[in-house]
């Protein structure tokens, strides 16, 4: 599942590489993601957010609701918007939940 993100949080960044670098420390048990990519903020005469793409991978034990908790838990307050595989989600458990919950759908039609 790929995720994109717009933040002017300049830690997020880091904290997303430590999670990719150190998972156990980091991330729920069956949860995985890859190093995060960060684009850089185009010239503007205001800032701009920067914005941070990475891809996570899930277990089939994990619930979508833990991993809904921990993207709405890291990202509350320090993300201007996110999409989950292209489309935009309202920073919510609940917009979260059903954006995987579709994702995992779609994914079990595909591999049947």
């Amino acid at each position: 599942m790929n995720i994109e993100i717009r933040t002017n949080d300049p830690l997020l960044f880091q904290e997303l590489k430590a999670a990719a670098e150190e998972p156990s420390s980091h991330l729920p048990e069956n949860m995985l993601i890859g190093n995060p990519i960060k684009e850089s903020p185009r010239l503007h005469a205001f800032p701009s957010p920067e914005v941070i793409s990475f891809a996570i991978t899930i277990g089939t034990s994990l619930a979508t609701g833990v991993l809904s908790a921990w993207i709405f838990e890291k990202f509350k307050g320090r993300v201007n918007k996110v999409k989950i595989d292209g489309k935009e989600v309202k920073l919510s458990i609940e917009e979260i939940n059903n954006a995987i919950k579709q994702y995992v759908t779609q994914s079990q039609l595909i591999e049947d």
